[in-house]
Parts: C-alpha cells; structure tokens; sequence
C-alpha cells in the first residue's frame, strides 16, 4: 500500500518537538496491520510506498535497514541515494 498522508497527523505548522519521535510519517514505513512504524526492508520498497513526486519531496531522512537514504536530486526512482553518514543506531525500540 503507498504512503497515506491522512493516516497521519498533518500540519502545515513548522513542529517543535517534544519526544524522540521522528516527526515526518515517509522516514518508516507504516505497517497498518500492526499499527507500527518500521525501517524499510529494501529500497524497493521505499520506492513502491513513496509513489509519487509529492511523497518524495524534501529533504527528509529515510530509513532502509540500518541505512539512510533520501531522494537527493530529484523525485525520481534513480535519485534515492544513500547518506553516507554511516548506519543508524538502534537502542530499545528508539531511533537515535
């Protein structure tokens, strides 16, 4: 299933955040079944739930595995690239 903004809460506000919560719905994946976000399993998958240019737009951190990701020059399927910042820490269940 693609990337549901209105499963989320949406805003036009800039957030100040008060948790370690990530604050943009596309850097996981939303499993409805179990009513969770997860890191993507591959960046095939990334690209099948973030299916149009208005899902893939900003500069927002995606989370592949252990890896990041964004789309770095563009909306396009070629232009999801990794960071290159290293892998992400994981610590009980919090991102960090």
């Amino acid at each position: 299933m693609p990337y549901n903004p209105s499963l989320h809460t949406i805003t036009n506000k800039s957030l100040g955040v008060a948790q370690g919560n990530p604050t943009d719905a596309r850097s996981y994946f939303y499993d409805e079944a179990n009513f969770v976000y997860r890191p993507y399993n591959s960046t095939a998958e990334v690209l099948s739930y973030l299916n149009t240019p208005k899902s893939r737009t900003g500069h927002f951190s995606i989370i592949v595995g252990t890896k990041e990701y964004w789309f770095k020059e563009g909306a396009a399927d070629g232009d999801l690239a990794e960071k290159g910042g290293g892998e992400v820490v994981f610590t009980n269940d919090i991102f960090i």
